[in-house]
């Protein structure tokens, strides 16, 4: 599923800036446990699942846990395609982050993969749109603090000049 609205014309930080380029993939034929062997060795909770090169599903560890709980199955009985998530819901390089931001609340998703032509580009994360929030927040922060200043120097300026006319008069 890829998100129906064009991107704004006013700039924001758009996919291409802020995806994730090293995103970790694995050949549908490597099964359920190639699944769990590359989460359980690696720092991501997440694998695209691809065919040919082509991504066609996404596996977390929430949907591992999922399928292991509800099933109560050992792993290798468990089929990689009954695990992942087939329908990605994904965007394009192109799409803005409050677009993006808005696609995973509605689709209560942590993992977005970017992909144009059906060629995975990227991957944006939960994690990821919280660091660039924080960024924005420090830039609006900073940016405040010095438009005080700025405020607090023209103030202090008009008290001048309004103490100097009336001390030396009009004239």
């Amino acid at each position: 599923m890829f998100l129906n609205k064009k991107p704004s014309c006013s700039y924001m930080v758009i996919a291409e800036e802020i995806m994730k380029k090293n995103v970790v993939t694995m050949d549908i034929n490597e099964g359920f446990e190639g699944v769990i062997d590359i989460i359980l060795n690696t720092k991501t909770d997440y694998v695209i699942i691809t065919k040919k090169n082509k991504p066609v599903g996404m596996v977390t560890e929430r949907d591992i846990i999922k399928k292991l709980i509800a099933n109560r199955k050992r792993k290798s009985k468990i089929k990689l395609e009954d695990a992942m998530v087939k329908n990605l819901v994904s965007v394009e390089s192109k799409y803005n982050i409050e677009q993006i931001s808005e696609l995973m609340q509605n689709e209560n998703i942590r993992h977005i993969p970017v992909i144009e032509n059906e060629n995975l580009l990227g991957i944006i994360t939960s994690t990821d749109i919280v660091k660039l929030t924080n960024e924005i927040h420090e830039k609006n922060r900073r940016f405040s603090i010095f438009q005080n200043i700025q405020t607090g120097v023209i103030i202090a300026f008009f008290v001048f000049l309004i103490g100097y006319f009336i001390i030396h008069g009009l004239s």
